[in-house]
């Protein structure tokens, strides 16, 4: 940037001294104008990439340094349009003039690219999700993997615990009217799940739910109750009757078909959802029938 700077510096210099003859008067003057507006062009570029190398390069959120990135870009683009116009024309009011009316003609033209910028700033500055979380918006689910000036695009998830491979670019202005749900939220990256099973009424229950709970805690990882008690924390704030129970959580209900439903309900990262339950089916499956006696399970093919 520093080489380009001084070319064009130079090359200005030289013309509006006379150093250098270019054609007419005219025509030295409209060079005069492109070489400044080139210089802007420079510093502008220069000045955003010294911004990113001092303060950017220094955040340790990889997200909040995405969306940084994406401002400061934003920002220097703006400042390179109002520095090349007043740069190029003599009279640059009445260009700004002109060039308001020429939008507000391209605003109507363009009012879904220009609905989708104002959905980006939403996303910038509301942040209902980052680069890397898991959503879903406007019947689309996956991993997000850009936030981009008029879309954002998903890595599509097939199911809680696996993506499909297919790339789905969500429009920003539907992050203004839809729903967006996040499933990694910083605060609390976890969704419960629940496995369940059936056992008939001549059961101890209560030695089973002791069973349950003892099986599936040895699965679930550590810390969990470190984010059960931060989000309690957040809800004393506002005005809801709402508490988050710490894990695992055992539920019966009666069935239909003459059995009782033994549910455990548990906290996991949506991603490893799967590989979660399958660990939990196991370790019940196998603490479970240690422990025959103490509870009866249906006999039949049909449960």
């Amino acid at each position: 940037y520093g080489l380009v700077a001084a070319g064009l510096a130079t090359l200005s210099y030289a013309i509006s001294h006379h150093s250098i003859r270019i054609g007419t008067a005219e025509t030295e003057a409209v060079l005069l104008r492109v070489l400044r507006a080139g210089l802007f062009a420079v510093g502008v570029l220069a000045l955003a990439k010294l911004v990113e190398m001092i303060f950017i390069n220094r955040v340790d959120d990889a997200a909040v340094r995405y969306n940084l990135e994406r401002v400061v870009r934003f920002i220097a683009f703006v400042l390179l349009a109002i520095l090349t116009v007043s740069a190029l024309f003599a009279n640059w009011q009445a260009a700004f003039a002109s060039l308001g009316l020429v939008s507000l003609i391209l605003g109507f033209a363009l009012q879904t690219i220009l609905a989708n910028l104002i959905g980006w700033i939403f996303l910038v500055i509301r942040r209902p999700f980052r680069v890397g979380d898991r959503i879903s918006v406007a019947d689309a689910f996956g991993d997000v993997i850009e936030i981009g000036y008029t879309d954002t695009t998903l890595l599509e998830a097939s199911n809680p615990g696996a993506v499909s491979g297919r790339l789905i670019r969500v429009p920003n202005s539907k992050m203004l009217s839809d729903p967006i749900i996040n499933f990694t939220w910083e605060e609390f990256p976890y969704i419960y799940d629940e496995v369940s099973f059936y056992v008939s009424y001549e059961t101890d229950m209560a030695a089973l739910a002791s069973q349950v709970r003892e099986a599936v805690q040895e699965v679930l990882p550590p810390g969990l109750d470190t984010h059960i008690e931060r989000i309690n924390a957040r809800l004393t704030a506002v005005p809801v009757n709402v508490r988050y129970s710490e894990p695992p959580l055992v539920s019966i209900r009666s069935s239909a078909n003459t059995w009782l439903e033994v549910a455990v309900i548990y906290l996991a990262d949506i991603r490893e959802s799967a590989g979660v339950r399958k660990r939990i089916i196991l370790a019940l499956n196998e603490r479970l029938m240690r422990t025959q006696g103490q509870q009866v399970f249906p006999a039949s093919t049909a449960r």
